[in-house]
């Protein structure tokens, strides 16, 4: 158990995320109004409790989400007030494991950033949900900063954004445009060549058939090379959600070349980057139905 950890029936202690060399999540420290986030430490078998920095002090509120593979980036929340860097609601932060720092990232963009829900292997980078007031899916690159993802298209409502996961070079992220208090979910596919995509549309695009779903609702998890995604869908009209596993190894692509449009299968996903990147579309041309393997036009992306 942590320590000062004091249960909040039936709870002591749920985990949320774990790594090679540990866990992390929330326990209760004093009973149900101190959930703090904490990390659990493979290794020594010890468990040390986040740290909110001063001047928060009071009910706030911490948990993490996820961490990376090395166990260093814990990426989940808080809640506070009192503070002008409390915002109100979930607001996403980062701790490192290793030297207990705390990272804000509403500070660091100058705005409200919601819950931090994600990192790659070695917390280079991050994504999470709503921030701004467009309440926008967000990736966060060391060095670089905030890139946001536009929200994809619904029918009516106020949409939300979510970025579940992100490979490792930060190039491929997976996520959702929802509507609160629905159960309306666009499942989404960003690269920094096409933009934010409705992942239903481009699997359809590869020619895959989706009879089986209604929707694939939400990709929760993504691996290192991103390549392979994991998900809550939504199966037909009167069914339950299922999960799935989607392999994307290769993508479709209409690309002109000098002798004209070329339907191309290639590989995913950074030569689709690099066609992505010379002007190809997703999906087949739509004046050729003759599919050809990559000709190696353009040096991979690195």
């Amino acid at each position: 158990a942590a320590p000062g950890n004091v249960p909040c029936a039936p709870s002591g202690s749920t985990n949320w995320g774990t790594s090679r060399n540990g866990a992390s999540g929330l326990t209760y420290i004093g009973g149900c109004t101190g959930p703090r986030a904490f990390f659990w430490n493979r290794t020594t078998n010890t468990t040390t409790v986040m740290a909110i920095p001063s001047p928060i002090t009071g009910n706030a509120q911490a948990r993490t989400n996820n961490m990376s593979d090395d166990g260093r980036t814990l990426a989940g929340w808080i809640v506070c007030a009192g503070n002008p860097m409390c915002r109100g609601g979930r607001q996403g932060v980062a701790w490192d494991s290793v030297t207990g720092q705390f990272f804000d990232f509403s500070t660091a963009f100058g705005a409200s950033v919601g819950e931090a829900y994600n990192a790659n292997s070695d917390g280079s980078a991050v994504v999470g949900l709503n921030a701004g007031t467009n309440r926008l899916a967000w990736l966060w690159r060391h060095g670089e900063g905030f890139t946001l993802l536009p929200n994809l298209p619904v029918p009516s409502g106020n949409p939300s954004g979510s970025a579940l996961d992100v490979s490792d070079d930060g190039n491929v992220v997976v996520g959702a445009t929802s509507v609160s208090l629905t159960n309306f979910f666009v499942p989404s596919i960003w690269t920094p060549e096409t933009g934010n995509l409705n992942l239903d549309t481009f699997v359809q695009a590869m020619g895959t058939d989706l009879a089986q779903w209604t929707t694939l609702r939400s990709p929760l998890a993504l691996t290192p090379d991103g390549t392979t995604m994991t998900g809550l869908g939504n199966g037909p009209p009167g069914t339950n959600f299922g999960a799935y596993r989607l392999k994307i190894s290769t993508a479709i692509v209409c690309f002109n070349s000098s002798t004209g449009p070329r339907t191309l299968r290639v590989g995913f996903p950074q030569p689709f980057r690099q066609y992505m990147e010379h002007g190809a579309t997703v999906g087949f041309c739509p004046t050729t139905s003759n599919l050809e393997e990559d000709p190696g036009f353009f040096t991979l992306k690195q």
